[in-house]
């Protein structure tokens, strides 16, 4: 990830959109930035429906959580030979 996206999710107005697309399935949410968010975490990512922040933390207050992913979605996640992609956009509310 990019410094200026990092940048642009340290605001607690940042409203973050984010979508996670499996071959034709998409699944969306949104949350927010937060001012203590670092994403240094090598290789995970957590989106969270709490304000709880951790070196994984991309989002908090989001609208859904795993369990809101469609399960045909998670079914096809769990092939190890499945690609899907993320997409994370940030619009400053403020």
């Amino acid at each position: 990830m990019g410094a200026e996206m990092k940048q642009a999710l340290a605001s607690s107005s940042a409203r973050v959109s984010i979508r996670i697309v499996v071959d034709d399935q998409s699944f969306r949410l949104s949350g927010w930035g937060d001012p203590r968010l670092t994403l240094t975490h090598p290789h995970d990512i957590v989106i969270r429906k709490s304000d709880y922040i951790s070196d994984r933390t991309l989002a908090v207050k989001t609208n859904a959580a795993a369990k809101d992913i469609p399960r045909g979605m998670v079914k096809t996640l769990r092939n190890p030979d499945a690609t899907g992609y993320l997409e994370i956009g940030v619009e400053e509310t403020g």
